[in-house]
């Protein structure tokens, strides 16, 4: 059987991560979800509230990076560990209703220039 040329590199975790002396959730946390991307994100959520809640004249309270790194680390903690759903995490970082809010708002991109 002929290998592929593609593929040389053996994969796992980048050198850069490996040779980390201890890295914290919250290092790797970082890692994953750097200021750039929470930024993005949270421009993003902004926009589309802003286009759906101005066609239906409610208001509504922007996000922040802050808010957005908290509501990721909820939904990645319940994700990795067996823990009991979010609502139950819910009421020492935000409220349920916020973060129900958050998770049927969540945007990645720009719906008005999407083809």
């Amino acid at each position: 059987m002929k290998q592929s040329s593609h593929f040389t590199d053996l994969g796992g975790l980048p050198r850069f991560i490996l040779d980390m002396t201890t890295p914290s959730p919250s290092d790797l946390f970082h890692l994953l979800i750097d200021d750039e991307v929470s930024e993005h994100i949270v421009f993003e959520i902004n926009l589309s509230a802003e286009h759906a809640y101005q066609l239906s004249g409610k208001t509504y309270k922007r996000t922040d990076v802050d808010e957005i790194k908290t509501f990721i680390g909820i939904n990645l903690l319940v994700g990795i560990k067996k823990l009991p759903p979010y609502l139950d995490h819910c009421s020492k970082l935000t409220t349920l209703h916020r973060f129900g809010w958050l998770l049927s708002n969540i945007h990645f991109n720009n719906n008005s220039i999407m083809t």
